[in-house]
């Protein structure tokens, strides 16, 4: 099914609409994203509606558990930042502290959802990458 661009559902939406999101089938899914440079990942930003703002009542499409990896190079060697939990009865914008390699920089980023809250298929309304921009160029 073809979507013109203004239809297709991204990971950076904003306002957060119910049903407005990037649907995968299953309670697993990831997304890879590449940055426009390499970066010093400080956190990761999960987004998704409340469950007074689903339609249901619920958000059990929304992430639960989920992993983070960091790569130098697109088909480079992954390195895991860090392994969250969205809690579905918080903050609609829940942000994560990567602990482990922060003075590495990375390229690329890779999501990868674990599982859900029970639906069978996971909704991702909104993720981000925070961080800094390294100092030396020359370090990668």
């Amino acid at each position: 099914m073809y979507r013109s661009p203004s239809s297709v559902p991204r990971a950076q939406n904003y306002p957060l609409t119910p049903g407005q999101c990037w649907g995968m089938e299953g309670s697993s899914m990831q997304l890879f994203i590449a940055m426009a440079t390499h970066v010093h990942i400080s956190h990761v930003t999960i987004g998704h509606i409340t469950a007074e703002q689903s339609l249901t009542g619920k958000i059990s499409s929304a992430p639960k558990e989920f992993s983070v990896y960091g790569l130098k190079q697109c088909e480079g060697e992954e390195t895991l930042l860090g392994m969250f939990e969205f809690q579905d009865n918080g903050d609609t914008f829940q942000t994560f502290e990567v602990h482990e390699h922060t003075d590495a920089v990375f390229k690329f980023v890779r999501l990868q959802v674990e599982n859900n809250y029970g639906s069978n298929y996971t909704c991702l309304y909104n993720f981000r990458v925070h961080g800094k921009l390294p100092t030396n160029s020359a370090c990668f």
